[in-house]
């Protein structure tokens, strides 16, 4: 039962979000540059697939089951401390590798 409310707001935005950061990620990654090192492209490949695969996860337990506030809603920021944790890392190593 889908109940339209602020919570169901919230999902569906980041679903379309998820799936826009899926095509952007695309389209960087074919994009051609400077050459790359390995371990940039293997964090760039980890971002392409999980990183919106988990926003869209998300995003579909809060469209669905936001409105009950119940442990799915903990779940989902779970999911999202996954991301912030992730950037940051991303962030530490590129500062790391440009010194």
């Amino acid at each position: 039962m889908l109940l339209f409310n602020f919570s169901s707001l919230l999902g569906l935005i980041q679903v379309l979000g998820s799936l826009g950061y899926f095509v952007i990620s695309i389209a960087q990654l074919a994009k051609p540059g400077k050459s790359r090192k390995k371990i940039e492209l293997i964090f760039r490949i980890f971002q392409l697939i999980f990183i919106p695969l988990m926003l869209l996860l998300s995003g579909i337990i809060i469209l669905f089951q936001g409105w009950r506030l119940d442990p799915a809603l903990l779940f989902q920021d779970f999911l999202m401390m996954i991301i912030v944790s992730y950037f940051v890392c991303l962030d530490i190593i590129r500062y790391l590798s440009s010194r």
